[in-house]
């Protein structure tokens, strides 16, 4: 027994040996998401300078330092998704140096060659040299024409992406490099001891920019424009511009006061940019005004909200009100607290002003012309009469001012409504538009709660209030795999209601308005169903649901040489974790379907970190093994 297991160590530590061979590896940073960085490297004189060395920075940290293979080829592996640089250095040749390097999960990140320039005696020993190439961080392929700035001095890059600046003075210097459509790149370059050769990646980004002008092709200026949560504004030539937004598909709103709104659908790339150009059209408008008065005092009364189309003001202290719209045939409605709400039908054309005056009538005040409210409850099919309590049924003006309610329970369905909004109080109201409102609480169940507008005239007023019974459901929700009930599960109707199960996995939802609803059924790891019902008045509905319960991932994790039971693992799955028994078994509970990391550490053995894919529902298990860090 003892031999096997030293055969299989010896075997193991062979293997890994000549893997070993195959490239100079980095010590893994962390396995939770293993990564790679490949490159090759190679120099104009020979393909490998000799002693050349490659470091691994992220940020101000060196990481690894390692040599290349023979032919030039180096790997880095097991590094965390973020942002590195890497550094080649070799005797005799200029630095090179790439920065911006994006490590994302899973993926190899392959930075291609990188060359070295020989160092270069110059006639002053003080004079340096900087070199470079620009790409795109996503393509990697080289960016031509891109504007590279140093200390005054500018250049342009190749159509390889190169650049080169020459007699540079010994000191750390600031490197700008921009180009339409990417994001403008700034690093410092210290040049204190050496010439250096640079590698710069740039980040594509999304532009979009275009002129407004009215349709008489003049520029327009300060138009906002916006996209996104984003605004600009045009400037003196009709010219906007936004930079650095993400690939996507937008709505883009132009806005000028005098103009009409316009609105422009486009779509954004990256790398690219994007030219849209509109035209704004005058607005159509014309002027609402007049002067209101208070009906008891014929004086004028300020304060007054004046709305119609889509124009609104409020009256001054004379009255008055003035407001901008758009031509056309509207209600125009007059609201102020304390004062009875009134509304006139207007007709405004494009460039008319038209004037209209009117008058409010305080709420406590009665004109000789006043009406009185009585009527009787009925259910809309039957004909039944339906009582109510005292305070159930509320009269409000159409702008939601509260002015009176029955002061009595209903007899036989008949009811009179009281205007409290006079001392004492008295069974007479201003002629006009009112709504008579019941709340479904002040009805019997399963009636549905009433809202109706009526004009009333001077003189007697009687009204038939047709109450509607809603659906009623009573729901069952059951799991789908042992028929057990499921209690705390909800049931929620669109618009309709709902409510929680009790033990039995049984609620009844009442007072459901008829039409075609969404039911969305849910519980604590179950997967929701959604399902539809089309209800009517006074249905009554029994359903049994089904909800199929999340899948369970377990399994154990085992020492790679022992066999045994590994205890205190840490396992993460996703945004859950826990940590092996004694028995080295782990388990979750309940786990959505979709694609998860699962992570496995602990202290003495190395990680290990790869995708599952979790069904449905079910049990997924996974077991594993993990191996000492000196293996």
């Amino acid at each position: 027994m003892l031999g096997r297991l030293i055969l299989k160590l010896f075997v193991i530590l062979f293997i890994t040996f000549l893997e070993c061979q195959k490239f100079p590896r980095s010590n893994p940073l962390d396995l939770d998401s293993p990564q790679t960085v490949l490159g090759n490297l190679k120099g104009k004189i020979t393909p490998v300078p000799s002693g050349s060395n490659i470091k691994l920075f992220q940020g101000n940290d060196t990481l690894y330092s390692i040599s290349p293979l023979a032919n030039g080829e180096f790997k880095f592996e097991y590094i965390k998704e973020g942002l590195y640089s890497i550094k080649v250095t070799a005797p005799s040749y200029i630095p090179s140096l790439i920065e911006n390097i994006r490590v994302v999960p899973k993926k190899i990140t392959d930075i291609g060659t990188i060359v070295l320039i020989p160092e270069q005696p110059d006639t002053t020993d003080t004079l340096r040299i900087l070199s470079g190439r620009v790409i795109d961080s996503e393509k990697l392929s080289p960016i031509a024409s891109a504007s590279v700035i140093i200390d005054g001095r500018d250049t342009i890059t190749d159509n390889n992406g190169n650049f080169i600046f020459y007699n540079l003075r010994p000191k750390v210097y600031t490197l700008k490099v921009s180009k339409e459509a990417y994001l403008e790149y700034i690093t410092s370059v210290d040049l204190t001891k050496t010439s250096l050769n640079i590698t710069i990646m740039m980040e594509a980004i999304a532009i979009l920019e275009g002129t407004v002008t009215s349709t008489s092709n003049t520029p327009l200026k300060d138009v906002k424009v916006s996209i996104n949560g984003f605004t600009t504004y045009t400037n003196s030539n009709g010219y906007y511009k936004f930079s650095g937004l993400p690939e996507n598909t937008y709505l883009v709103k132009y806005e000028k006061q005098g103009y009409q709104t316009q609105f422009k659908e486009v779509q954004l790339k990256k790398g690219s940019v994007t030219t849209v150009n509109v035209q704004m059209a005058p607005k159509l408008s014309g002027i609402l005004t007049g002067n209101i008065k208070d009906y008891k005092t014929n004086q004028p009364l300020p304060g007054v909200n004046v709305i119609g189309g889509d124009g609104a003001d409020i009256s001054g202290n004379d009255g008055n009100y003035y407001m901008e719209v758009t031509p056309g045939t509207f209600k125009v409605y007059f609201y102020k607290s304390g004062y009875y709400s009134k509304s006139h039908t207007v007709t405004v054309n494009n460039g008319q002003t038209v004037t209209l005056n009117t008058s409010l009538i305080p709420l406590d005040y009665l004109p000789p012309d006043t009406a009185t409210i009585s009527g009787v409850i009925k259910d809309s099919v039957t004909g039944e009469i339906i009582n109510v309590r005292a305070y159930a049924i509320v009269i409000y003006t159409l702008d939601g001012y509260w002015v009176g309610e029955n002061r009595d329970s209903t007899i036989n369905g008949n009811f009179t409504l009281w205007n409290e909004c006079l001392y004492p109080y008295r069974k007479a109201f201003v002629p006009g538009e009112y709504k008579i409102i019941i709340y479904s609480g002040d009805l019997p169940e399963p009636y549905l709660g009433y809202s109706h507008k009526f004009t009333v005239n001077s003189g007697s007023n009687f009204f038939v209030l047709k109450v509607k019974k809603g659906a009623i459901l009573f729901a069952f929700v059951k799991n789908a795999e042992n028929n057990q009930p499921i209690p705390n599960a909800y049931v929620s109707i669109k618009d309709g209601g709902g409510g929680s199960t009790n033990d039995q996995g049984f609620v009844k939802v009442s007072r459901i308005p008829p039409g075609f609803r969404e039911i969305d059924i849910g519980a604590n790891k179950f997967h929701t169903l959604i399902t539809y019902e089309n209800f009517t008045y006074g249905q009554e509905l029994v359903r049994t649901f089904y909800l199929t319960p999340f899948a369970d991932v377990l399994g154990t994790v085992k020492d790679s040489i022992t066999g045994n039971p590994l205890n205190g693992v840490y396992v993460q799955l996703g945004s859950k974790e826990t940590y092996t028994d004694s028995n080295g078994s782990y388990f979750f509970d309940g786990v959505e379907d979709g694609e998860f990391y699962i992570n496995f550490s602990k202290q003495g053995y190395r990680s290990k970190a790869f995708k599952i894919n979790v069904p449905y529902t079910g049990d997924l298990r996974i077991d594993v093994t993990l191996s000492p860090s000196g293996v």
